[in-house]
């Protein structure tokens, strides 16, 4: 996996393959000695990254809500765009192939056009547009939730470093 500091430091999705594919070994995934997040490559799937969220030794409560929180929503997403995109190849394959059903008489099947598959393009998004507009909805809730959380934990993380300084 690749360490985030990594990945803003190289700037380039090469280096950060390139990287992962250093880290891993043959019977581990996740580098044994892991102090921060650590991010993948993207699903064959989903198109989503996975991340594996880094776990303090002395995480608090409220840390502890916000990482779980964190992870319930990134498997939500994943889960979301994971059967988004299996209907969509689904859709897309049963398109082509009514396509090339259609003009098999022909001599030869030439490939679809681009403004053919716009026909379909256009007729997914128009048959899917109430569950995009509910998914988008849905995300920027949890994010906010998120964004909420995570304001809450930095609060805590000064307040505990304040109390630390103090008692030096």
């Amino acid at each position: 996996m690749v360490n985030v500091r990594v990945c803003f430091q190289k700037h380039t999705f090469h280096n950060v393959i390139k990287i992962w594919r250093m880290s891993l070994t043959s019977d581990s995934k996740v580098p044994k000695a892991m102090n921060h997040d650590v991010i993948g490559p993207p699903d064959k799937i989903s198109n989503l990254r996975p991340v594996i969220v880094h776990i303090p030794k002395q995480e608090s409560s409220i840390e502890k809500q916000f990482r779980l929180k964190r992870e319930e929503i990134q498997k939500w997403n994943e889960t979301f765009w994971s059967n988004h995109n299996t209907k969509f190849f689904e859709q897309k394959e049963k398109f082509t192939a009514n396509h090339a059903k259609k003009y098999s008489s022909e001599s030869s099947v030439s490939p679809m056009t681009s403004d053919e598959m716009s026909v379909f393009y256009k007729k997914f998004l128009d048959e899917n547009w109430k569950t995009h507009q509910m998914y988008n909805v849905e995300w920027y809730r949890k994010n906010i939730g998120l964004l909420l959380l995570a304001l809450r934990v930095t609060v805590f993380k000064v307040a505990r470093t304040w109390k630390i300084i103090s008692k030096l």
